[in-house]
């Protein structure tokens, strides 16, 4: 497999988003190596064949610790390798009922070449060690904080940069600062945790009843930022004029639409027609749709 500078590091659980992904990273193909792991209780096969034209490997794991073990598996197994990283998975839960952030976080990770080549200058300026998008810069550590500061403490990992974290748990990264502190027997001690608190298969952080319930998976999703520099990403942007929010929005490949600097503003466009642009805002209610019309390129206005 050629080396790349820069690695995919995507956990495809849901099979069903593998062709998703795939038209996502197929522009990039020439730019990544992808380390994808796989559920080794599902036939994965047809998502082997979608990949068979990009650089991949699969790696089959089994179903402890979601995402972000997973991630820990094929960062210790190849992120040396690599100067920067991708950490991208199915998401598909949605954020505030009716924002698709994992759209939202593909886009801003890997949207584009030009969006890609953006965010792996960002990853080489030396104060940097993380990136994700500004509106999922997140500081709550809700009932996790006692599990947060024990690994810490055992993982020896300073609290100077306890601030933000990307919710959502996808994310750009500096592979040598996370390889400063997560190494292989790291992992398996993790898991051997997980195991013990029974965080096999889907992870919930809530109860039926909107109780919070602590895991180390959770812990790991804000640690991931805690243990460096995490920086927002800078994203071109459309400038909506005539009403007061949002100001600045940014449309997706899947015509999904959201604000740059607040994920609780999201929509869809259900239709172009030249200088037009129709779309319905999730947020609002009663939900309808909305014209609008572009005066420039980079600026639509409401009718």
């Amino acid at each position: 497999m050629k080396k790349r500078n820069v690695a995919i590091f995507l956990h495809l659980y849901a099979q069903d988003l593998a062709e998703y992904y795939h038209d996502y990273l197929h522009p990039l193909k020439d730019l990544v190596d992808i380390h994808m792991t796989l559920p080794e209780d599902i036939d994965c096969r047809e998502t082997e064949y979608i990949f068979n034209d990009l650089n991949t490997t699969f790696n089959y794991v089994n179903n402890v610790g979601a995402d972000n073990l997973s991630f820990l598996k094929v960062l210790t197994k190849y992120g040396s390798d690599y100067k920067m990283f991708y950490k991208m998975h199915t998401k598909k839960s949605l954020l505030h009922r009716f924002c698709n952030w994992r759209e939202l976080l593909v886009n801003e990770l890997v949207g584009s070449i030009d969006i890609f080549k953006q965010n792996c200058l960002l990853l080489e300026n030396g104060f940097v060690d993380s990136i994700g998008p500004q509106c999922l810069l997140m500081t709550s550590d809700r009932c996790h904080a006692h599990r947060i500061a024990y690994l810490m403490s055992e993982l020896n990992i300073p609290f100077d940069n306890y601030s933000h974290f990307v919710g959502g748990s996808m994310f750009g990264g500096v592979s040598s600062k996370y390889l400063k502190y997560f190494n292989r027997e790291v992992v398996n001690n993790l898991e051997q945790l997980m195991i013990d608190n029974s965080e096999i298969g889907l992870i919930k952080d809530e109860d039926n009843q909107g109780g919070c319930i602590s895991t180390y998976h959770h812990a790991l999703e804000r640690i991931f930022g805690y243990l460096g520099n995490l920086y927002p990403i800078t994203m071109s942007t459309i400038t909506v004029e005539g009403i007061n929010s949002p100001k600045q929005i940014v449309i997706t490949k899947n015509k999904e639409v959201y604000c740059h600097h607040d994920s609780e503003i999201f929509g869809n466009v259900v239709e172009e027609k030249l200088d037009k642009l129709f779309i319905i805002w999730k947020h609002k209610r009663p939900r309808k749709i909305e014209e609008y019309i572009r005066t420039s390129e980079n600026v639509i206005k409401k009718v």
